[in-house]
């Protein structure tokens, strides 16, 4: 059917269709279409053909060379008509007698005559005539650009006196084409052109071989079968190369002149049938027709030549820039450097932007796949087979290696399918049994013209056991029905332990920190110390918490003065009473204090972290450094400083805005280390500030331990009401952590599964779930699914939370224990955080980047979702809820530009900070609807693009000296002393200060 991209045979078209091909062949050469040196796209062809001549007829690269030419003559054809393709004539049939006698290619409407009417030539055969009669050669004493301009003649042209095409069709051709001028009359009797090629009979390929003949397609495709891999391509070529000679010289005239052949139209219909030939030959080669190799290897650009005869990896002229041993210089417009033809659409070459030198350049070999994979043809047969880079060897495998404990793999049988005339279905027919499982079958795979070669994938999954066991093997038998083919699969896997992090809390304590966080009513430690406590109490055993403190200097953990806390391994999930890893990282927290009299080295504390995270090794597969800080670096050593040194995942917390912390240095910081940088802007009493801080928290632990946030709402619940917080889980999901935060702990908290079964404190025990209470913090954690009803996964489950009004009232008339909630006045209410993470096989990960902090940034927002590992393609979509720094919002939708990759951007106009809730939803493999967010910080502030602040080389050492001189003098000491300052407590405080810096490691 005219459109749909498949050559046929042009015996079988429509004759609407011919008519269109001849319009088109005409157009490329009426001067409508052409390049910057005159040439019409149709004239250029034989000078294209010229430029290739040695390599293009030296040994295997023949065939690819033409098939190169063949695809961009196609192309150019679809420049004057879009619905065409190169169709070619089988050259076993008469031309003048197709169709029972009905067509005759050489007619003045279709291809010109055969040279056997109107001969007026000396040496037999005539012009072709309309509608091809102006259609020129290369002629000897014609003046070519292409040659310098001058009148010298090619090394070859066409016979004397012939200025336009012409032929001399007959059956009974001799000379070996390609090799002479033409014909003589003795070789060419008049009157023999009345015949159809010379064809053999079935079963021998004679006259093929002898160049006096053609061979029946079947002969020609399997004349090598059997023979090994390495000589078949070759013993083929004898074959089908000899047909090939014979018909240049049973058309004759200008297509039985060497160099000047392209001047016929007709060629191409030639060329298209050895084309096809090729393609037919490279889709049969299989294990039953080649000995020891696998199926579909005519397709591999590294296997289907066997081997290489010094033609294969030379670059195509003039394609690539060169002109070939026949011409003085480059081709236009295949000019180095030039870009002369820009505006020029031949198909390829097609550029509307401006001036793009060498864009017409292209740099081929026959290996090039884009050549390897042929055309569509009518007679293409479908070629199904087990793709060789994802499954090589004798025995396809599946490896299912290393899958963590718990977590589902995705793994696929990876099956390459070209077909141009049917749709191939898969199907799985045996197999596979327990504990592997199908996850998703191959749709139909259609015909495309365009892309004939097609990946189909059937994903196979299987879940992790026990760590440290291998699976037994496993066998699936995949089977095609349209090629009666079967794909026969190993399927092997082994259990590792969940990854588990090791923490370092780098935490700020500098005099700064006993400011007020905002208009909370809080301290800054305060906040701090709510949400690290909450870390602590929720982080999952098996991972590891450290904390190093900083001000002016950073703290080693055994510090006596400010005591850290070596990496701790947290043994059980119960919080009350915790084990002691757990307590061990509660105490830390809580001994945090601020030192007045510190300043704030940033730089130190992330380097002190760094050196007391790199031995820690045994029990963790990751590590994670999280900064926590309030204020601006401004004691050496800086971030940058240190910046090159950090090999840790990290992320920070900055406690304020813009430009009241370090935001520059710990962007840098975090971006490079592939973590990110959370900013709370000015905190105040509303919800969404009170949790903030803890959320951030919450986020980063999310992100260090690869579990994913389904749900993130704040609110207030009133007394006698109840809030149903409604959340998606689905059947890739593992397990599930719901979580409350509240100010004062007087919530009821349970879930409802999709069925409506609740689950609480009681029921909780009696089904394997946990049920922890925590500092204003209640949790349960469950793995799906969860055993009640017919055991509860995907769907909608609800957060219940209910005000316990007899605890809400205590609260409130013991106001000692209600701080916070008194300060922001009565008692209406309890403001609650809910956050829901799923540890699942479908996974989010955001990131934000900008190109500037300055007003004016541009802020790209860029998500990646996985299922399985694999892209989540085109089943999900993206916003982006953005708070500005005005306190105003918008919300922006992400675009998916490539399969599970969403992207926007966004430009920060006002200074500030402006956060991002990136919310996704879509559908799971199975159809299961699925929720993910994750929150994001980007900032604007005048000066944000100032280099980063470094310690100038020398300068410390020198400021050191002269304090500590200072301080060493008796009248300094008595004047500190009348002043109410301990001059030695000061003098430690500077020492320390002035000892070298924790150097890495």
């Amino acid at each position: 059917m005219q459109g749909d991209g498949i050559r046929r045979n042009i015996a079988t078209v429509t004759q609407a269709e011919r008519d269109a091909f001849v319009a088109a062949i005409k157009k490329l050469n009426d001067g409508t279409l052409t390049y910057s040196d005159g040439r019409t796209f149709f004239q250029k062809q034989e000078w294209v053909h010229f430029a290739g001549h040695s390599l293009a007829h030296a040994g295997f690269a023949f065939m690819s060379w033409h098939r190169e030419l063949c695809n961009r003559f196609e192309a150019a054809l679809r420049v004057a008509d879009p619905t065409l393709s190169l169709h070619y004539w089988d050259w076993t049939l008469n031309p003048r007698t197709l169709n029972g006698n009905t067509l005759n290619l050489f007619t003045s409407t279709f291809m010109g005559g055969d040279g056997n009417t109107g001969i007026t030539e000396a040496d037999w055969g005539a012009k072709v005539g309309p509608p091809f009669d102006t259609f020129q050669t290369i002629v000897k004493g014609q003046a070519y650009p292409e040659l310098g301009g001058g009148s010298e003649s090619p090394p070859f042209s066409d016979r004397a006196g012939h200025t336009v095409i012409w032929r001399a069709v007959g059956p009974n051709a001799t000379t070996p084409p390609l090799k002479g001028q033409g014909l003589n009359i003795q070789q060419k009797p008049s009157g023999a052109n009345s015949g159809g090629p010379k064809v053999d009979a079935p079963g021998n390929l004679t006259n093929a071989l002898a160049e006096t003949g053609v061979g029946n397609d079947q002969d020609v495709v399997t004349a090598a079968d059997g023979q090994s891999q390495a000589g078949q391509f070759k013993n083929f070529l004898k074959g089908l190369g000899g047909g090939h000679n014979y018909i240049h010289q049973y058309i004759s005239g200008t297509l039985g002149t060497e160099h000047v052949s392209l001047g016929d139209p007709f060629f191409f219909l030639i060329h298209s049938n050895l084309d096809r030939l090729w393609a037919m030959w490279q889709l049969t080669r299989t294990s039953s027709n080649t000995p020891g190799a696998r199926d579909g290897w005519g397709l591999d650009p590294n296997q289907t030549f066997g081997t290489d005869d010094g033609s294969l990896t030379q670059s195509f002229p003039p394609w690539d820039g060169t002109p070939g041993p026949l011409l003085p210089s480059p081709l236009i417009p295949w000019v180095p450097g030039s870009h002369a033809d820009d505006a020029v659409n031949d198909g390829l070459i097609n550029s509307a932007t401006g001036l793009i030198p060498n864009h017409a350049i292209v740099s081929k070999t026959a290996q090039d796949p884009t050549i390897v994979i042929p055309a569509c043809y009518d007679t293409n047969p479908a070629d199904v087979f087990i793709d060789p880079v994802a499954h090589p060897g004798a025995t396809p495998t599946i490896n299912f290696n290393d899958v963590p404990e718990g977590e589902t793999a995705m793994r696929a049988a990876v099956i390459d399918v070209y077909t141009c005339n049917t749709a191939v279905t898969l199907v799985v027919s045996a197999g596979p049994t327990g504990p592997y499982s199908i996850l998703l079958g191959a749709p139909p795979i259609s015909p495309n013209a365009a892309a004939p070669l097609q990946t189909a994938r059937i994903w196979f999954a299987f879940t992790g056991t026990t760590a440290g066991t291998i699976a037994p093997v496993g066998s699936v038998t995949i089977h095609c029905n349209e090629t009666n083919q079967d794909f026969v699969f190993t399927l092997k896997g082994n259990t590792i332990a969940r990854p588990t992090v090791a923490v370092m809390l780098t935490l700020d304590q500098s005099g700064s920190m006993d400011f007020p966080a905002g208009t909370t009513g809080l301290k800054r430690i305060d906040v701090l110390h709510a949400a690290g406590e909450l870390f602590t109490q929720v982080i999952q055993k098996n991972n590891g918490v450290g904390l190093v403190r900083f001000d002016s200097v950073a703290y080693p953990v055994n510090d006596p003065t400010f005591p850290g806390l070596d990496v701790t391994k947290i043994l059980s999930d119960v919080i009350t009473p915790p084990d002691a890893g757990r307590k061990a990282a509660e105490d830390a927290i809580a001994a945090h204090k601020t030192n007045p009299l510190g300043n704030t080295s940033i730089g130190d504390g992330v380097q002190l972290a760094r050196n007391t995270l790199a031995p820690v090794n045994a029990g963790f597969q990751d590590k994670a450094i999280i900064v926590f800080t309030d204020g601006l670096e401004n004691t050496s050593p800086m971030i940058a400083d240190v910046l090159n040194s950090i090999d840790s995942q990290t992320f920070a917390i900055g406690l304020g805005n813009a430009q009241q912390v370090s935001t520059a240095a710990l962007t840098a910081l975090t971006n490079g280390t592939g973590g990110f940088l959370l900013l709370t802007d000015t905190l105040t009493a509303n919800t969404d500030s009170f949790f903030l801080t803890s959320k951030y928290f919450l986020q980063i632990l999310a992100g260090v331990t690869n579990t994913s946030i389904v749900l993130d709402p704040t609110g207030t619940i009133a007394p006698g009401t109840v809030v149903p917080v409604p959340f998606i889980l689905n059947d890739a999901d593992i397990d599930c952590t719901a979580m409350l935060l509240t100010d004062i702990p007087a919530v009821r908290f349970s879930i409802q599964t999709p069925a409506g079964d609740i689950i609480n404190p009681a029921v909780a025990a009696g089904i394997g779930a946990e049920y922890n209470v925590g500092t204003n913090l209640i949790y349960y954690r469950f793995t799906l699914p969860v055993p009640l009803g017919g055991g509860a996964k995907a769907g909608t489950w609800k957060a219940l939370l209910q005000v316990d009004e007899k605890l809400f009232k205590r609260y409130c008339k013991e106001s000692d224990n209600l701080a916070a909630a008194v300060e922001r006045g009565t008692c209406q209410g309890v403001r609650y955080s809910v956050t829901i993470q799923a540890w699942s096989n479908v996974r989010m990960t955001a990131r934000l980047y900008q190109n500037s902090l300055e007003p004016g940034a541009t802020i790209t927002l860029r998500a990646i979702l996985t299922e399985y590992g694999q892209p989540v393609d085109h089943r999900a979509t993206v916003r982006a809820e953005l708070t500005l720094p005005d306190g105003t919002g918008t919300t922006l939708s992400l675009a998916e530009v490539q399969p599970g990759v969403f992207e926007t951007a966004t430009t920060a106009v006002i200074p500030g900070v402006y956060r991002f809730r990136i919310v996704a939803s879509g559908f799971t493999l199975r159809g299961a609807a699925f929720t993910r967010e994750q929150t994001l910080t980007g900032a604007a502030f005048p000066g944000g693009d100032n280099p980063l602040p470094t310690t100038p080389r020398g300068e410390g050492a020198r400021l050191c000296c002269l304090v500590e001189s200072l301080l060493s003098d008796p009248g300094v000491g008595r004047y500190l002393k009348e002043r109410g300052i301990d001059a030695k407590e000061l003098t430690h405080r500077v020492k320390k200060c002035c000892e070298p810096r924790h150097s890495l490691k």
